[in-house]
């Protein structure tokens, strides 16, 4: 420019421009962060809605499935209250069913405890190596011991060997095991399995049960579901083993799924 002969309209035709260009940088950088911003704030939204809905269901679930104990205790404090207290029979059997639905509620509450803090994901994995057959030894003199009718045979060509938390490996197996002997009988026969697939190991778990409802199956690890089968007076149990079990299995990096054995039994099988 020669500014001597420079008018003020020609530089206050370029300033427009000028201010133009020095925005645009600072718009982007005020588009990015503000999406930033919205991003984090939209995630920590979404994780206070999700933590509410767990503690929302957790208490429902509470609710749920302490109202039967409650109610069998609450019938049995008024009958002793208004006459089962001075007939001695009557008094020792409302005093054991009071102790009985004690000791579920206690059971229930301690189970829905571990399986929310399981949801929130606060699981400490503490792996080491160990060979799958003898883990399953493990678990057949456990239950033995406990149920000595009990027969085990295990399956192990492979020689196969683990990398990873055996505390709760061994939980998921408790939990199957448990199953088998509460719906197969405390005689069942059980068939442990281990392979190597590619990358993969791939362990079954087999009863000589009835095994489960074919209606049953797509459901079976889902809260509380118990199946027709358990409505038998003499099988108990709150329908939250599995879900344990599930949760368990995938904190391990591994899936479960539930089957019907060709030969008759329930059959698990966890791929990690």
């Amino acid at each position: 420019f020669d500014i001597s002969n420079d008018t003020a309209t020609k530089m206050l035709k370029t300033l427009p421009l000028l201010v133009l260009l020095a925005l645009i940088p600072i718009m982007f950088i005020s588009f990015a962060l503000s999406f930033l911003i919205s991003r984090s704030t939209i995630v920590s939204l979404k994780k206070l809605q999700a933590d509410y809905d767990r503690e929302k269901e957790f208490t429902s679930n509470v609710s749920h499935e302490l109202k039967t104990p409650i109610a069998i205790i609450s019938g049995h404090a008024n009958l002793l209250k208004r006459w089962g207290k001075d007939d001695k029979n009557q008094l020792e059997k409302s005093i054991d069913s009071i102790l009985k639905e004690s000791e579920n509620m206690e059971k229930i509450v301690t189970t829905l405890l571990e399986l929310s803090r399981l949801e929130r994901g606060k699981i400490e994995l503490e792996k080491t190596n160990f060979f799958a057959t003898n883990f399953f030894v493990r678990l057949k003199e456990e239950f033995v011991s406990i149920y000595p009718q009990m027969k085990f045979e295990i399956q192990d060509d492979d020689f196969v060997e683990f990398f990873t938390d055996e505390q709760k490996l061994h939980q998921i197996f408790t939990v199957i095991l448990s199953n088998s002997v509460k719906f197969a009988g405390a005689e069942c026969k059980i068939i442990f399995k281990a392979k190597k697939i590619g990358g993969k190991i791939l362990l079954s778990v087999q009863d000589n049960g009835s095994g489960f409802e074919e209606e049953s199956l797509p459901y079976v690890f889902e809260r509380f579901f118990k199946g027709e089968r358990s409505h038998d007076r003499n099988v108990s149990g709150s329908g939250l083993g599995l879900s344990i079990a599930k949760i368990l299995t995938e904190a391990l990096g591994g899936s479960i799924e539930a089957k019907n054995a060709p030969t008759g039994g329930a059959l698990i099988f966890i791929k990690l």
